[in-house]
């Protein structure tokens, strides 16, 4: 896997990133955290990232949720998505199921995806 280095600096990272937990707060509202009204699509344990962006550009009008727990995935798929301005995808470094069951009301994923 050819390695990308991250840019911490990079004035862009935070819009691709979830909000701090505190202001995502207990059932969080996922118009909010897009900007925008989709269906949440989630996959966990994205690696690189090569499925979910597939996924973003060939859906648009979805908001998608990459959920990577290795920190060296996490920031190739961050890198990768901020890259093609992706304003569809987040990214969360989060354990899932941490995430899912903290943070997400009922029924208010419209697919997950797990590949690993």
């Amino acid at each position: 896997m050819k390695r990308i280095h991250s840019n911490a600096t990079h004035p862009d990272w935070s819009m691709y990133e979830l909000p701090p937990l505190e202001e995502l707060g207990e059932r969080a509202d996922w118009t909010q955290v897009y900007g925008r009204a989709g269906p949440l699509i989630v996959e966990i344990g994205c690696g690189g990232g090569r499925t979910i962006i597939g996924m973003a550009l060939a859906r648009p009008a979805e908001n998608f949720l990459a959920i990577e727990h290795a920190g060296d995935y996490y920031r190739v798929l961050r890198e990768r998505v901020a890259k093609r301005e992706l304003t569809n995808v987040r990214v969360s470094l989060l354990d899932a199921e941490y995430l899912i069951g903290r943070f997400f009301p009922d029924a208010c994923v419209r697919e997950y995806h797990v590949y690993f």
